[in-house]
């Protein structure tokens, strides 16, 4: 996540929170699918069959809102936000 992060700065100067929730979504996007992919959340949720999908749009959206608030306002103080 600290290099995911590092990586926005370095391609995007400018980091503002629109920038914070789109790398939030595309990154929890990734990360969901991969877990649904692996079966996380019928070892850690017991969701069998189409129930697990669930997981995608809420991971997704977790993701976008941590990314998009906390990130974003972390960043801002400790002077990475550029």
């Amino acid at each position: 996540m600290g290099l995911w992060n590092m990586g926005l700065l370095h391609f995007s100067k400018t980091m503002s929170p629109k920038d914070h929730l789109i790398a939030g979504a595309v990154i929890g996007l990734c990360f969901t699918i991969f877990g649904v992919m692996t079966g996380a959340p019928s070892e850690l949720y017991n969701l069998q069959g189409k129930q697990k999908y669930i997981m995608i749009p809420i991971g997704t959206l977790s993701h976008t809102l941590i990314w998009g608030v906390i990130v974003y306002w972390v960043n801002g103080k400790l002077g990475v936000r550029g």
